[in-house]
């Protein structure tokens, strides 16, 4: 699926750029919880919804920050190995979030069409474009040598502590939105089974359901999601404005893993500095669409439950 691998190289592009630290510790002992939180809400689309709009969908548009802000207490409240897992995936989650809401407005602007669905076809291709162009540029490498799930793979303990700090976040944030601990491990599953089947270097799926699009919708759609150096006629001048976003969004995402990192130590200097550092983190992060990149309407944290910041 596109989109991945820019946020991947957005996500080494911050980890490099952070000084040696206890959150860049964190981060090379646990890579595949950080790899898997560039992800951030997106795995959720494979939580499959019948007649209702997806969760996914509410976690990109509504309670952005607040959705963070709980993340960050169910994975600060662990102690040992546990918790320095949940702050690999958590970084890598604000890695995606970084992204997202920078360049995001920019892919919808330019993906527009008289249908949804040809809309989200432009969509999937633009972004599978860029994806070859920020690989090749930042990484010095192709989109099929790079492989998703050898990065995002959990094992063990990884998978638990993921799964489980995902599921109390998501509870805690959409109340009206029941899900369990073993809903979430079915769409880990799924995520895990449609990544290898999007693997396609040499485009034979591609093409065989382009073709099998353009016989039952007349364009392209879910074609574009396979993962081959296809750059369905977008050039280095398309990349150049996209790249700007880019940029943009890798240093966006390592101002806020600095933040985050100096807001977890802030519990070795007492409970007024540890409430001071985690607020400057929480305004840093802010409450911003992954697809608009528009402040969203709540008031700050209006809808913390614990600790009544600000």
């Amino acid at each position: 699926m596109p989109a991945y691998f820019s946020h991947y190289t957005c996500g080494v592009k911050a980890y490099e750029s952070i000084p040696i630290s206890y959150l860049k510790k964190c981060i090379s002992d646990h890579r595949h919880a950080y790899c898997f939180g560039l992800e951030g809400p997106d795995f959720v689309f494979f939580n499959v919804t019948f007649g209702k709009r997806s969760l996914g969908s509410i976690m990109h548009e509504e309670k952005c920050g607040l959705f963070l802000r709980n993340l960050y207490k169910e994975c600060v409240k662990l102690k040992g190995e546990s918790r320095r897992i949940a702050l690999a995936y958590y970084a890598g989650f604000l890695g995606h979030y970084a992204l997202d809401t920078v360049a995001h407005p920019l892919v919808y602007s330019l993906c527009e069409e008289d249908t949804k669905m040809k809309s989200l076809g432009k969509h999937f291709r633009y972004e599978a474009a860029m994806d070859n162009y920020v690989v090749r540029d930042y990484l010095k490498r192709e989109v099929t040598d790079v492989k998703i799930m050898q990065l995002t793979r959990l094992w063990g303990m990884e998978k638990k502590v993921v799964m489980r700090v995902f599921n109390r976040a998501v509870s805690r944030t959409y109340h009206a939105r029941k899900i369990n601990l073993l809903s979430v491990y079915m769409m880990y599953f799924s995520y895990a089974f449609v990544r290898n089947h999007f693997n396609d270097k040499f485009k034979i799926k591609e093409n065989f359901f382009e073709a099998f699009e353009n016989v039952i919708y007349r364009h392209n759609f879910h074609s574009a999601l396979y993962v081959n150096n296809n750059l369905y006629g977008y050039t280095k001048e398309d990349y150049k404005l996209f790249n700007e976003k880019m940029e943009m969004g890798i240093k966006r995402a390592a101002e806020i893993l600095r933040c985050f990192n100096y807001a977890t130590r802030g519990e070795l200097y007492g409970e007024e500095e540890k409430w001071n550092r985690e607020y400057e983190f929480f305004k840093e992060i802010g409450n911003f669409s992954y697809h608009s990149g528009e402040r969203l309407d709540d008031a700050f944290y209006e809808d913390d439950e614990v600790e009544n910041y600000g």
